[in-house]
């Protein structure tokens, strides 16, 4: 962990109310602004962690994409 506290991880499903926490924030601030790629707040929070599993390993990638990671 770094010296402000700041950590960068993989996202995990207990992460859920801090993340949903942070988009409604950061969505309040600028509503433009996609903070968190194709997150629906109406899917299951694990819907999304394992879409962004899939991302950093490059499965089910739209034509022309390529992986990357969300920390």
């Amino acid at each position: 962990m770094g010296a402000d506290g700041i950590q960068l991880r993989t996202l995990r499903a207990s992460d859920e109310p801090s993340f949903r926490r942070a988009v409604e924030e950061i969505h309040a601030a600028n509503e433009h602004f996609d903070f968190a790629f194709r997150f629906d707040p109406e899917a299951p929070f694990a819907t999304y962690v394992a879409w962004a599993a899939n991302q950093a390993r490059g499965v089910d990638l739209p034509e022309g994409h390529v992986p990357g990671t969300y920390l």
